[in-house]
């Protein structure tokens, strides 16, 4: 009797990652097709399961111990929320970034004998103030 005890301790064992990734996608499934969240938040969901984001999984943990299903899609669309504001600013940060590139196309480097200025667009540079013929486009 003891020894059937400590087999069914090792056959319930921990889901590897797969599986659980698995089972959450078939829970996400589940909520959409209530109609509680939508495709977008599904959508995002999908990409943070699969990135392993610890507070969706953290979100499905509580659930599955407390069944508060109001809670859980509250939760989760917080996390959806939050997720698509970082990524908005991170796509605003890097349109800044560009825009500062076009503005300042041309940056001077200090050459010895004149002013150079590298245009990044082109790949290539100006020597101010030389002859053609010293004219370097590397």
């Amino acid at each position: 009797m003891i020894a059937k005890q400590k087999l069914e301790f090792f056959n319930d064992r921990p889901k590897t990652p797969n599986e659980r990734k698995s089972e959450l996608y078939l829970k996400l499934t589940n909520l959409f097709n209530d109609k509680y969240l939508s495709d977008t938040e599904i959508n995002v969901l999908h990409r943070l399961i699969e990135e392993e984001n610890e507070f969706v999984i953290s979100a499905f943990d509580v659930y599955e111990s407390d069944s508060n299903l109001k809670e859980l899609v509250d939760t989760l669309s917080k996390i959806v929320n939050k997720a698509m504001t970082q990524k908005l600013n991170q796509k605003s940060n890097i349109a800044r970034l560009i825009s500062k590139k076009d503005n300042d196309e041309f940056n001077e480097i200090n050459n010895g004998g004149g002013n150079m200025y590298y245009n990044n667009d082109i790949n290539y540079k100006y020597n101010i103030g030389k002859t053609d013929n010293n004219f370097n486009s590397n």
